[in-house]
């Protein structure tokens, strides 16, 4: 280990070798993650820093780092050890295929919600769809189904005007040409001035306050709680809200694909089907859990 006087005291840091500040990085935060967390934070900090990706750590291992990059991670990591999110730490994430910019003011995209895209580009039957992305914030379900659906006219709406700034560069970075705009879905009232969907998609907030202590520090404390709970005591409130303007906006045959919280399946799933849906599906991710669930008209 070389003593880095920072600050007025000595930060202990690896030498220079990539190996060792990978080894680093396991030594502090392998009592916050797991061993697999640990291995993708690393790599994702290697990767940004210091521009090594995975693969060529994993060809050369001892290739040399500069003191600049080791003092940076080495900040980074009094970050993670605070629970801020390593996506929030280097300003990106990983989203089907594509590389999204993130900060505090938009939920870091979840692998189940690639699932929901999956299953929503699965079942489309339109070559050119027309969608709606409720609830866009990163932007990143809109612009995947803007890059599966070349043709398609995708419209993507969000409260907050610091995640539609944030879902705007991510579209301009991506070449994705999509109809983004800033509304309350509760108080919109501009409905006919949009066209009628074939999908309507989105992962509303869905925990409820009470709910809070439940969900991990790292979430709670630096993802954006507008995008997380729910204000009102009704943890369903905005697929009540979704169903309504399904049936007033859909085309016939039009779905709706909605992430959901697990614990509500199918209390998620009946407010569809009292909202009259014909054919409404709760469908489990890759975990076995309640996460999806699918409404269409005839």
């Amino acid at each position: 280990m070389i003593p880095f006087k920072q600050f007025g005291g000595e930060v202990p840091i690896p030498n220079n070798k990539a190996s060792s500040l990978f080894r680093f990085i396991h030594q502090h935060l392998a009592t916050q993650y797991s061993s697999d967390e640990v291995n993708a934070i690393a790599n994702l900090l290697m990767e940004h820093f210091a521009g090594i990706t995975s693969i060529e750590f994993r060809k050369n291992p001892d290739q040399l780092l500069n003191q600049s990059v080791i003092m940076q991670v080495h900040g980074a990591l009094d970050l993670l050890k605070q629970g801020k999110p390593v996506q929030q730490i280097i300003g990106w994430c990983e989203f089907y295929y594509q590389r999204y910019i993130v900060n505090e003011h938009v939920l870091i995209p979840r692998p189940e919600t690639e699932e929901l895209v999956e299953l929503t580009i699965q079942s489309s039957k339109i070559e050119t769809p027309t969608i709606l992305d409720i609830g866009t914030g990163s932007g990143c379900i809109a612009i995947s189904l803007k890059k599966a659906f070349p043709k398609a006219e995708v419209w993507a709406m969000d409260v907050s005007v610091e995640a539609m700034n944030i879902a705007r560069k991510n579209a301009q970075q991506l070449e994705a040409d999509i109809m983004f705009f800033n509304a309350d879905l509760f108080s919109f009232n501009q409905w006919n001035n949009l066209p009628e969907f074939d999908i309507i998609i989105s992962n509303p907030p869905y925990i409820a306050y009470d709910e809070i202590n439940s969900i991990p520090p790292g979430v709670k404390d630096f993802e954006p709680h507008i995008a997380l709970f729910v204000a009102e005591k009704d943890p369903l409130v905005f697929y009540r809200k979704i169903a309504e303007i399904g049936r007033l906006k859909l085309k016939p045959q039009g779905q709706i694909w909605v992430e959901i919280n697990e614990r509500l399946g199918i209390d998620t799933y009946q407010v569809f089907v009292d909202a009259g849906y014909p054919k409404v599906v709760l469908l489990n991710d890759l975990s076995g859990k309640h996460r999806f669930v699918n409404a269409q008209l005839e």
